[in-house]
């Protein structure tokens, strides 16, 4: 075998070598992705669901760095049990994940909220909702559910980042009204829309 045999040899091997843990991350994450969509839209999986889903994350990360792994990993944990010990471990795993994609601004919204059930960690979940938005302001994917952990973080809030909320609502109500009434119906935020924008005219839309 000369020379060049060698070398073809031994990166092709070196690709081998990265590509097999890679393939077969993919893999544990094709099979949870049912699953988590199903979170996702508010379905009720069973315990056992939700534990192939971990699963499925946590083998992933011991293949490879996922940062989507990790971060889905933050509604699992609470999907399965919201304890306090599954609430660290979510927000654990999702900070993991941000530092793998410090750019991922899905990754700073979860933080957010899955903070948003600290009380004394308000300041840090300002702050990641704060970012979520400056990374990602006008993505429609993320626009709600940001407005909705807003709410639970009004009282953390500085004056500036209210009145930033409440340019966020204003902008959904002006866009798309009937959407913005059914999501605060589904998620229970409907009487905090009458109070942020506090106007007559909207407030019996809302409550239409």
């Amino acid at each position: 075998m000369n020379f060049r045999n060698i070398v073809l040899a031994a990166a092709s091997l070196v690709l081998l070598w990265f590509a097999v843990p890679n393939f077969l991350a993919a893999i544990w994450m094709s099979t949870g992705d049912p699953l988590y969509r199903d979170i996702g839209s508010g379905k009720k999986l069973t315990s056992t669901e939700i534990e192939m889903l971990i699963e499925s994350r946590e083998q992933a990360i011991s293949l490879v760095n996922s940062p989507k792994a990790a971060t889905d990993l933050g509604a699992a944990y609470l999907a399965l049990d919201p304890t306090p010990e599954n609430l660290e471990k979510a927000v654990a795993s999702v900070r993991s994940g941000i530092k793998l994609a410090p750019m991922n601004a899905f990754a700073w919204q979860r933080l957010a909220g899955l903070l948003a059930f600290k009380p004394d960690n308000g300041v840090e979940a300002v702050s990641a909702w704060r970012t979520a938005r400056e990374l990602a302001e006008y993505d429609t994917f993320l626009f709600y559910d940001r407005i909705r952990i807003g709410t639970q973080l009004y009282r953390a809030m500085t004056p500036q980042d209210r009145q930033i909320l409440v340019e966020d609502i204003e902008r959904a109500y002006a866009e798309r009204r009937h959407s913005l009434r059914g999501y605060a119906r589904r998620t229970n935020i409907l009487e905090w829309m009458k109070f942020l924008l506090r106007d007559e005219e909207k407030t019996a839309f809302l409550s239409s």
